[in-house]
């Protein structure tokens, strides 16, 4: 096992040898319990054990951890107010305030029970504590005096919330009832807001309607008019349940984040969607958005926290190859020793490979907005349908070009544009030194060809697939034939065929309906994904020799090592399986985070990276994956 070459600790046998983000992570060491921005360059979180971690921006745009200071070590519950300044912590019935910049504790309190909620007005002045018997308090910040019992329940509190004014307080009981209570009048009876049928998690004032907003288990977020005591709108598009809010310093837009894990925009006006966002790496807990907007900061539950632009939404991605309109994502590892990765939402990022940065490299584009609807690369050279748009009339727009990639996470610049085929072009295979390129869509019979770099036509393949769909290409390794897959479009069936890249001349064929292909670096053999997601082996003449046992879903992604010995494959279970290169039954299986939109092979033969649909991407050992994960 090569573990220590990818730092991994000896006799550890955790496969993956890292994970790569496009948004940048902030590792930690525990859970997150708390989490504010409190400047545009600084952020804080309060972590498992009490450690409370500051991070800054230098004038270079550099994140750095500048302090770590340890709190109090047995707190449960943990609330940091907004400007940075108090840290709360709670542990059974103790209460405690720190100073969050010094580290040093300001007083102690103890309550009358068990403290099951927390938070602190946006002022600074107050805080609020929800107990295990059902009642809510509020305390003075500054002393630690408590200033009054102002509700009591039936049932323990859940979550607690300030009015931006700090003259209401809400609070959740396990009932799912919200009550809402004057803090200077709590002799008088609450407003109860009732229609939850899930756990209230999280609660948050709207500034300018002064509307509540509540996140539950019931899988929505509901919005209330607090003086009615009626509800506005129930938010029902997330699948799971809805663990965190935060809404824009503009107050225009809304952000949740359920247990799928994704997250959902809002627009504060419609209250539409504006988008079901990629996979999250993890559950969120805690959302802030910087003063700015510019920016949010997400705590998972994997010990990690993410910051990413405001607003990066696209359509949750589950891969669908049958679906020619989806954007198709690609892995490629290119010249300069850099990952590329093109996700779901036609956005490349880019990763130096050989520091095995998790930063990621910006990559420029002639139009900033436009993205590439599929794409294949072979070291610099791109080739890619860039602008991809299907109109309501059912024509396509597009441009199918040749680029190239200007340096480690440099520009990509277009060397000329490629006329002729049919649109979506989705289908796209590169060969530089055989100095060749292929696009084809699934809903055109034939497949052109073009020299590389210059773009001048080359062939015009008739329908080698005798009308069945292509749905894949790929060149051999030495760039001398061309493997097409397909299947029919009304009923079963269709056609593997191998083509002499040169003449455009049938070298081989058989009756293999497919989706995708994959050639074993050998050129001898190719693997298949069947009509219905299995794997089939073939050899050059397009003859079964093996197939992959063991699969418990359809296969989406599939690929050799580089050194030809294991065939790597991951599909709708979520499961990264290895198996001999000749097929049988797996030897090693692999849990994923999300979806697997692409694999690709890395030089190092005991390497695999695999695109994920939370837009991250993992490199995982195969030895090491093999040793301690067998399937």
């Amino acid at each position: 096992m090569r573990a220590h070459a990818f730092g991994l600790e000896s006799g550890d046998l955790a496969p993956i040898a890292k994970r790569l983000y496009p948004d940048v992570p902030f590792p930690i060491r525990g859970e997150v319990h708390a989490l504010v921005h409190p400047a545009a360059g600084h952020f804080m979180a309060i972590e498992d054990g009490g450690l409370l971690n500051n991070w800054k921006r230098d004038a270079s745009g550099n994140w750095s951890l500048t302090s770590r200071l340890e709190l109090e070590e047995f707190a449960s519950y943990w609330s940091l107010s907004s400007h940075g300044k108090f840290a709360i912590g709670a542990s059974g019935e103790d209460l405690s305030c720190w100073n969050a910049t010094t580290g040093e504790l300001v007083w102690t309190a103890v309550a009358p029970d068990w403290i099951t909620a927390l938070a602190i007005d946006q002022q600074g002045r107050s805080i609020a504590t929800g107990h295990d018997n059902g009642t809510v308090m509020v305390w003075d910040i500054n002393q630690g005096v408590c200033r009054g019992v102002i509700g009591t329940s039936e049932h323990s509190i859940s979550s607690v919330s300030f009015h931006p004014d700090g003259t209401t307080l809400a609070a959740a009981d396990e009932s799912c009832v919200i009550s809402i209570w004057a803090i200077e009048h709590f002799e008088i009876e609450p407003r109860r807001l009732i229609g939850h049928k899930g756990r209230v998690v999280s609660l948050l004032w709207d500034p300018a309607t002064g509307y509540l907003l509540s996140a539950a288990w019931d899988t929505t977020v509901r919005v209330w008019d607090v003086v009615g005591a009626r509800p506005v709108i129930l938010l029902n598009d997330h699948s799971g349940h809805v663990t965190a809010l935060a809404i824009s310093p503009d107050g225009k837009t809304l952000t949740s984040t359920d247990s799928s894990p994704s997250w959902r925009t809002w627009s504060m006006e419609s209250w539409r969607c504006q988008g079901g966002a990629r996979y999250l790496p993890g559950e969120a807990r805690h959302l802030a958005y910087s003063p700015d907007g510019l920016s949010m900061v997400i705590g998972l539950e994997k010990s990690q926290i993410m910051r990413i632009p405001a607003g990066q939404s696209g359509p949750v991605f589950v891969p669908d190859p049958s679906n020619p309109w989806t954007p198709r994502p690609g892995l490629f590892y290119g010249s300069d020793d850099q990952m590329v990765a093109l996700d779901s939402i036609g956005q490349l990022t880019c990763w130096p490979m050989d520091a095995w940065s998790m930063e990621t490299a910006p990559i420029e584009r002639e139009d900033p907005r436009a993205g590439f609807h599929a794409m294949a690369m072979d070291g610099s050279t791109i080739l890619a349908l860039d602008r991809f748009d299907r109109r309501r009339n059912g024509n396509t727009s597009g441009v199918l070009a040749l680029s190239r990639l200007e340096g480690p996470g440099g520009r990509v610049t277009r060397l000329v544009n490629l006329e002729g085929p049919a649109q979506p072009s989705s289908c796209l295979a590169l060969h530089v030194t055989a100095g060749l390129a292929a696009a084809c869509s699934p809903m055109h019979p034939d497949i052109w060809l073009w020299s590389v770099p210059d773009g001048n036509p080359r062939l015009l393949i008739s329908d080698p697939l005798k009308a069945a769909s292509i749905q894949d290409l790929a060149f051999s390794p030495d760039g001398r034939l061309l493997a097409v897959v397909g299947i029919h479009a009304v009923g079963s069936g269709g056609q593997t065929v191998l083509i002499d890249a040169v003449t455009g001349s049938e070298v081989a064929g058989g009756n293999h309906a497919a989706w995708r292909v994959a050639w074993h670096p050998d050129g001898k053999a190719l693997a298949v994904i069947e009509q219905r997601g299995q794997v089939a082996i073939l050899d050059e003449q397009c003859r079964l020799i093996g197939r992959l046992r063991g699969l418990t879903d359809v296969v989406q992604v599939l690929a050799f090592s580089t050194d030809g010995n294991w065939l790597v494959a991951a599909g709708e279970d979520r499961i990264l399986r290895v198996w001999p290169a000749e097929g049988g039954k797996p030897v090693a299986a692999l849990e994923l985070s999300s979806h697997a939109g692409a694999l690709r092979a890395l030089p190092d033969p005991d390497r695999m990276a695999v695109l994920l649909s939370d837009g991250g991407v993992w490199v995982v050992d195969l030895p090491t994956l093999m040793e301690g994960h067998p399937a």
